[in-house]
């Protein structure tokens, strides 16, 4: 089960909102090369954000939020997303970051599937590179509190995939990179 947040911890959240989607991704194992559903939170349009623990909190409208490196979440959203991936993103030990997060774990042999190869690493599940890597994307909508503590954001990558999701926007792929998979243009 995913360890909700304690009250002593409600007050390093950093994002919260009354409705959060799930987005789900598959990816290829790194141990067992099978793949795997994974997943990671989405925060939409309307939704509040704070930089410090003691700052105030920011309404936040119109620019959506890929989450990583989730390190707590409040309990009722835990329980949605235990119940939604099957207790397989939850929180975890790393031994590379030498601290304990919120990951997936993969669907076969149930090892750890780092963040890092799924957000930051180029051809990660959340780091999509073409119209279909967009179109493998789906989202959730859970509608629950979410209160959560997450180290790492994508604002440009949540855009991409949410004006595909919920207005059909499919973003504009100019160049190969070497390996021949289409790269966004730098157009603003």
């Amino acid at each position: 089960m995913c360890r909700p947040l304690g009250d002593n911890e409600s007050a390093r959240a950093n994002f919260r909102s009354s409705i959060f989607y799930l987005a789900e991704a598959i990816a290829e194992c790194w141990k067992c090369s099978d793949e795997t559903k994974v997943y990671c939170i989405l925060l939409n349009n309307d939704y509040q954000e704070r930089e410090d623990r003691r700052g105030a909190w920011t309404d936040v409208k119109g620019s959506p939020v890929l989450l990583y490196d989730v390190e707590v979440i409040s309990k009722t959203a835990s329980q949605h997303i235990a119940e939604i991936t099957g207790n397989r993103y939850r929180l975890d030990y790393s031994q590379t970051i030498e601290a304990s997060y919120f990951m997936n774990h993969c669907e076969s042999c149930g090892i750890r599937q780092g963040d890092y190869f799924l957000h930051d690493q180029m051809y990660g599940a959340f780091l999509p590179r073409s119209h279909e890597e967009v179109a493998a994307i789906s989202l959730r909508a859970v509608e629950a509190e979410l209160e959560t503590y997450a180290a790492g954001s994508d604002r440009e990558t949540a855009s991409i995939v949410t004006d595909y999701f919920f207005h059909g926007v499919i973003p504009e792929w100019t160049a190969e990179d070497e390996e021949g998979r289409q790269t966004l243009s730098d157009c603003e």
